[in-house]
């Protein structure tokens, strides 16, 4: 028995572009994005700070001057703690740049009622009038 190799034809050895491969890289990376996007959307303030439940708490969709208040009282901007002089000066120059820009205030669900007063007026001095509060929401049953 006399095995015959088939000759391939000249124009049968071009190069080719194989589709299924690059889907599967398309599928891979845009997985990949999602995913990422979906890590983002996470709390804004690096602060550690567990957020009191609410039924009518809402994702906001505009990127906000987060000052988040932790369970001691510490006041802190987007992540770095401030005093508060220190975070009323701050928080005038970047409203002076962004005018309009609301202030979101994440309050820890232990924080004192006192320390949640003294960040609400130093957004008050710094001239931010748009001020919302962080809050989970609360799982319906």
């Amino acid at each position: 028995m006399t095995v015959r190799l088939r000759r391939p034809k000249e124009e049968e050895t071009g190069a080719r572009i194989e589709i299924v491969p690059l889907i599967d890289i398309m599928f891979f990376l845009l997985a990949t994005f999602i995913l990422a996007t979906l890590g983002l959307t996470q709390s804004q303030a690096l602060a550690p700070v567990r957020l009191p439940a609410s039924a009518a708490a809402t994702a906001s969709a505009e990127r906000d001057l987060v000052v988040a208040v932790d369970a001691a009282g510490t006041l802190s901007l987007e992540g770095r703690a401030l005093g508060r002089n220190e975070l009323v000066a701050e928080l005038r120059r970047r409203a002076a740049a962004a005018p309009g820009r609301p202030a979101l205030v994440q309050g820890d669900a232990r924080t004192p009622f006192a320390a949640m007063t003294r960040a609400l007026e130093a957004v008050g001095e710094a001239g931010i009038t748009e001020v919302r509060f962080a809050a989970e929401p609360v799982e319906s049953r």
